[in-house]
């Protein structure tokens, strides 16, 4: 029997550092002050509303460099998760010129969005999938991989690939979850309550057995989220993979010993970065799809300096105060986390980079329907109009607020480049949607510039 079946193949630690207790927020101001003034200034200067996430494109595009590097040192092809950036095509198109060869969409909603502007897809429907409808419009766009759940899922890729005269290849999705009962859910288990789905390493083989008999489609692998863990503090040396991780590597095992399929890839998704694609490679990983670390922006990163910076900020202001309290715009605070740590996340605030750099108030929680964030107050309290910047793990596609793409930081010189509503619509300076033509050609005027640009330092 394989070490994959005894479920026993556990590598050391890919890096062993001393962990350095901070924040995102305290390791922006470290690694990326640049982007903090740039963010104060815009705000203030009446050119960045409110209620935006600010992206920083010159260290975009140096994280994404050294991404496509080491991932192409470990033979590793990327699939770039722009999901927590609001699938900013700003961002894509940056992204994608350095190195990056693809995206991928967790939803058919955002595979619309990436499609919109021109992009690739690599893989569509992670952790959902395509509803029926949309499913001939999503084959249409042509990409490398769809995941499906189940065989009608699988017919119906099928049948709209046999009417293009096409064969889709498909990945399948394993689970060590059980159909019924309680799912299970921790940080070594690689299971999130309303992400399960799939087949189980029991019934994978004669589930794929009768996948074979779809002509439309091509079983090219399995794919699994979330396949490696950090486990409950986060410490970036310490990475390992799941147990649903182990699953999928004996479902592969199966797949190919007993239906004879050969080289079958594996995708996972959560937790790639340049410090763990040595491991994920060890393990025969062939596809990776890196989200927040492109941003440097994952909870990870605020405990070690690693190799992507930060590179994404939410701004927004000081709109009141009730009582002690700090009450901003809201529309950026959905999905509020500064993982691993169990303090409270902390916002810097204040006229110009100098006072925000001194002056914090402790996010405290976000009003009905995000109306306001609210945070506690500080001594003394911020100025009613004062910019207040907050640093955390993003998931902007889950929020109506903006999303704003920057250029020139790492020279001293910024330049708003767009502002993108949560439709991904380019704005215009009256907040009308501006004509898709127009965003089309920005873009490729942004393409030339990010080809012709030297890495900015980081």
């Amino acid at each position: 029997m394989s070490k994959i079946l005894e479920h026993k193949n556990i590598l050391p630690a890919t890096r062993s550092k001393d962990i350095v207790m901070t924040t995102l927020l305290e390791r922006a101001f470290q690694r990326n002050p640049g982007m903090l003034a740039a963010a104060v200034e815009l705000h203030q200067s009446g050119a960045l509303p409110a209620a935006t996430q600010l992206i920083d494109l010159d260290m975009i595009a140096r994280n994404a460099r050294l991404t496509a590097e080491a991932a192409a040192t470990h033979g590793l092809r990327v699939f770039a998760m722009t999901k927590q950036n609001g699938l900013n095509p700003f961002m894509t198109r940056v992204l994608l010129d350095a190195g990056i060869p693809s995206t991928c969409a967790v939803e058919t909603l955002q595979a619309h969005r990436i499609h919109r502007y021109g992009f690739p897809l690599g893989n569509v429907g992670h952790i959902q999938n395509i509803p029926a409808a949309q499913v001939p419009a999503v084959v249409a766009m042509r990409p490398e991989f769809i995941t499906v759940y189940t065989h009608r899922a699988a017919q119906r890729v099928s049948d709209a690939a046999l009417e293009l005269g096409i064969r889709q290849r498909v990945y399948v999705r394993a689970t060590n979850q059980a159909a019924t009962g309680t799912a299970i859910v921790g940080a070594d288990d690689g299971a999130f309550a309303g992400l399960v789905g799939g087949w189980t390493e029991d019934s994978c083989v004669e589930a794929v057995r009768a996948l074979l008999d779809l002509p439309g489609i091509e079983i090219a692998g399995l794919t699994q989220f979330s396949a490696f863990s950090y486990g409950e503090t986060g410490d970036p040396s310490a990475i390992r993979p799941t147990d649903a991780f182990f699953t999928m590597l004996r479902g592969k095992e199966l797949l190919e010993k007993r239906l004879g399929l050969e080289d079958l890839h594996l995708n996972v998704g959560g937790n790639a970065n340049v410090g763990t694609f040595p491991t994920l490679a060890s393990y025969g990983v062939t596809e990776v799809e890196p989200g927040v670390s492109l941003a440097g922006s994952g909870g990870f990163h605020a405990k070690q300096d690693m190799a992507e910076a930060p590179a994404q900020v939410v701004v927004t202001e000081v709109s009141h105060y009730w009582g002690d309290n700090v009450y901003t715009p809201g529309g950026v605070f959905s999905f509020v986390s500064d993982l691993y740590d169990p303090e409270p996340m902390w916002a810097a605030v204040g006229h110009d980079l100098d006072t925000a750099r001194r002056t914090r108030i402790p996010y405290l929680y976000n009003q009905m329907v995000d109306a306001h964030g609210v945070f506690g107050g500080a001594d003394p309290m911020p100025a009613i109009g004062d910019t207040v910047l907050v640093v955390h793990h993003p998931q902007a596609f889950v929020e109506r607020g903006y999303t704003a793409a920057v250029s020139g930081i790492s020279s001293g010189a910024p330049s708003l480049e767009g502002i993108f509503d949560s439709a991904c619509n380019q704005l215009g300076p009256d907040f009308n949607v501006l004509p898709l033509g127009d965003t089309l050609e920005h873009l490729a005027v942004l393409s030339a510039k990010y080809r012709r640009t030297a890495e900015p330092p980081a």
